[in-house]
């Protein structure tokens, strides 16, 4: 029997902030992950 348990994730401006910036880089190196990573975050 599996229960399925909801978390409440806290991001700070920082760290919102730094994905940004990582997924900015994915996209010069390839948009479609870029989107992918984005959209799965």
């Amino acid at each position: 029997m599996t229960k399925d348990r909801k978390y409440k994730v806290v991001v700070s401006d920082r760290t919102k902030r730094m994905l940004g910036t990582h997924i900015r880089f994915m996209a010069q190196v390839s948009k479609e992950a870029a989107v992918e990573k984005r959209n799965s975050l």
